[in-house]
C-alpha cells in the first residue's frame, strides 16, 4: 500500500487503522476475478494503482480510473504487490494479523490521522462505564465480552454474513481496532439489551468511539438500533463523509445495499 505522508501518533486506536487498510485491500480482491472488470485508481507520480475499497482509491491528489488490466498493460504496479482481481479465495484476512491496541504507536497515513481528528467525533463521557475484555470478535457491528458476553455495537449496521466479501473485511477491520484480548469500555443508552439478550452499547477505546470509527472509515453504515439515539447526528455525519470521501466499501459498492434492506429482502 502507497503511503506517501506518514506522520506518528501514540494514541492506542490509531495504531490500528494501517492495519485495517491491508484488510480492505486483501477483501476487495474478491469482488471480480477478472481484471478488466475491475476499475482501478491510478497514481502517475508514483507509478502505483489502488484496488477499490482501500483508503487512497480516487484520494489522491492526482489519478484516474482505468481497468486494472490496462493499469498493468500501462506497467503501474498494484500498491503493496496486492492485484485487485483473482485474489486468494477464502475469508478476508489481516495481512499482518490482528495486533493490541495498547503500546508503542506507529506511522500512519495523514488522511486517517485526519480522521480521527474530526471535530465531529463523539467525546467521550465523564460517567463511569462498563469494562470489556474483548474475547471474540462476532462481525462488523458485534463483540463478546469476557465479563458481559456479546454485545451490540448500537448506532452503526455492519454487513450480514451473506453480504461476501464484505462481511469479511469489515469484520476484519472491527478486529483490527479492538482485536482479542483487548480491554475497552462500554456507554449504555436508554435500551441496555435487546431480545437476543445483548448487551446494547457504544464501545470506546481511551477517548475514541470505535462505533464512529466503524462509519467514519466506511466499514459500516448509521443505523439507529430501536430507541438508541444519543449519537444518531454524530453517526450519520460520519457515514455520510466516508460515503463523499471514497473510504471503506463505498467505492466498491460493498454498502450499496444496507444491511437491514438485505435482511428485508428490498436489495
Amino acid at each position: 500500500m502507497e503511503i506517501a505522508s506518514m506522520t506518528r501518533r501514540h494514541t492506542p486506536l490509531a495504531v490500528a487503522l494501517l492495519l485495517v487498510a491491508c484488510a480492505a485491500t486483501s477483501a476487495s480482491s474478491q469482488a471480480s476475478a477478472d481484471s478488466s472488470a475491475v476499475r482501478v485508481w491510478v497514481n502517475p507520480r508514483s507509478g502505483v494503482y489502488h484496488c477499490p475499497g482501500t483508503p487512497p482509491y480516487g484520494t489522491t491528489a492526482r489519478g484516474f480510473y482505468v481497468s486494472e488490466a490496462d493499469a498493468k498493460a500501462r506497467r503501474y504496479r498494484p500498491a503493496g504487490g496486492r492485484v485487485c482481481a483473482g485474489g486468494a479465495k477464502g475469508a478476508a484476512r489481516l495481512e499482518h494479523g490482528p495486533r493490541p491496541l495498547s503500546g508503542e504507536g506507529t506511522e500512519q497515513p495523514t488522511s486517517f490521522l485526519a480522521a480521527l481528528r474530526d471535530p465531529a467525533s463523539p467525546r467521550r463521557p465523564t460517567t463511569t462505564l462498563e469494562r470489556c475484555t474483548v474475547s471474540h470478535i462476532v462481525d462488523g457491528d458485534g463483540i463478546e465480552c469476557r465479563e458481559l458476553g456479546e454485545v451490540r455495537l448500537i448506532g452503526i449496521d455492519a454487513p450480514e454474513r451473506a453480504q461476501s466479501p464484505w462481511f469479511a473485511v469489515s469484520t476484519a477491520a472491527l478486529t483490527s481496532l479492538i482485536p482479542v484480548g483487548s480491554v475497552v469500555e462500554l456507554e449504555l443508552d436508554v435500551e441496555n439489551q435487546d431480545r437476543y439478550s445483548r448487551r446494547l452499547a457504544y464501545v470506546w477505546s481511551d477517548e475514541i468511539m470505535v462505533n464512529w470509527v466503524m462509519a467514519r472509515m466506511g466499514w459500516a453504515v448509521a443505523y439507529p438500533y430501536g430507541r438508541t439515539a444519543r449519537y444518531r447526528v454524530a453517526l450519520d455525519g460520519a457515514e455520510r463523509t466516508a460515503r463523499t470521501e471514497g473510504r471503506g466499501l463505498w467505492p466498491a459498492g460493498g454498502l450499496d445495499c444496507r444491511p437491514a434492506e438485505f435482511k428485508s429482502k428490498r436489495c
